[in-house]
């Protein structure tokens, strides 16, 4: 399980698995949706199509990651459902420069993993990834989705779930509660645009030149 210090602390952006897989770009006309980002997240830790072939997921890019080894970028759902535990948002990893754009509307075909920065042993929380994509634009120049506002407000005290006993302690099948637990919260915006303001740098840049910050006034780490 993560450190105290790892569930209150925000990131813009998700770390995404490194591999080889090569991704596909096309520009052609919309395809029926068969599958939404929030029926890929799920409601708990880890997505109930990980390992399954999705098909034409739509969203907006919302960002690029355009070096290193987990190149690739985000897309968000622009029209949410209403369930506060299900994040509308999802990494698409391409392995090489992705050839998309801020604002692209896409859809994506690919497969739906789940990746653990540091490997299991390092007990992290897991992040859902669609990789061996094709990608189809569809348009650009969209409006990204309003970004998410992480405060020290919007962060429960409380740090995660009692672990399931009927699973030696794990918490990955346990229903999110974002309202009630700093782990479950984060886990709720994976992948999703998110804005923080007044936070405190509280580690250095990582492999993959991200920051920790954290948005709670009295913590340093």
């Amino acid at each position: 399980m993560p450190s105290k210090r790892t569930a209150r602390i925000g990131a813009l952006t998700v770390a995404a698995v490194c591999s080889t897989v090569s991704a596909v770009v096309l520009t052609a006309p919309a395809h029926a949706d068969t599958v939404h980002i929030h029926d890929i997240q799920g409601t708990t830790r880890t997505s109930p199509y990980a390992g399954q072939k999705v098909t034409d997921v739509a969203g907006i890019v919302t960002a690029l990651r355009t070096y290193g080894s987990s190149r690739g970028f985000w897309i968000q759902d622009p029209t949410p459902d209403n369930d506060p535990a299900t994040s509308e948002g999802v990494f698409v990893f391409t392995s090489s420069t992705p050839k998309v754009a801020v604002g692209d509307s896409v859809t994506v075909t690919g497969t739906v993993s789940e990746y653990v920065p540091g490997g299991a042993s390092s007990g992290n929380q897991s992040l859902t990834e669609i990789t061996k994509p094709t990608i189809t634009v569809l348009s650009s120049g969209n409006a990204v989705p309003a970004p998410t506002v992480i405060n020290s407000r919007s962060v429960p005290a409380a740090y995660a779930p009692a672990g399931d006993t009927a699973a030696s302690g794990s918490i990955n099948a346990l229903t999110l509660e974002p309202t009630k637990y700093a782990l479950d919260y984060y886990e709720s915006l994976e992948g999703m645009n998110v804005q923080v303001a007044d936070t405190r740098v509280v580690t250095a840049t990582d492999p993959c030149s991200e920051l920790w910050v954290t948005v709670k006034p009295h913590e340093h780490a």
